[in-house]
């Protein structure tokens, strides 16, 4: 008797929001959670080049401190079966303190 063992491709169980608008300063924590047989390693990538996470199997979480600035991030799963990614954009708000002008 031959146990065959499934093999599929990384797909993402637990995919982040496309957009988030945080305040000048705020902290955001972004997961990002892929499944596949064999597992997928997770990382989070800045501008598709800046690794900003080690490469985790399954699960991996993007902690962003006193952001300051807009910027654009990736969450990449892969393993020998493929390779699949999400873009994920955090756009500072510059509009969020509006002045009351007296009349």
């Amino acid at each position: 008797m031959q146990l065959a063992v499934r093999r599929v491709p990384p797909r993402f169980s637990m995919a982040p929001e496309s957009v988030y608008e945080v305040m000048p300063g705020a902290s955001l924590s972004i997961t990002c959670v892929a499944v596949g047989s064999p597992m997928p390693y997770v990382q989070w990538k800045k501008d598709m080049t800046v690794e900003m996470t080690e490469n985790l199997i399954t699960k991996n979480v993007l902690q962003l401190d006193n952001i300051q600035e807009s910027a654009n991030y990736t969450c990449q799963a892969q393993s020998t079966l493929g390779l699949v990614t999400k873009d994920v954009s955090v756009k500072v708000q510059d509009d969020w303190w509006t002045p009351i002008v007296a009349l």
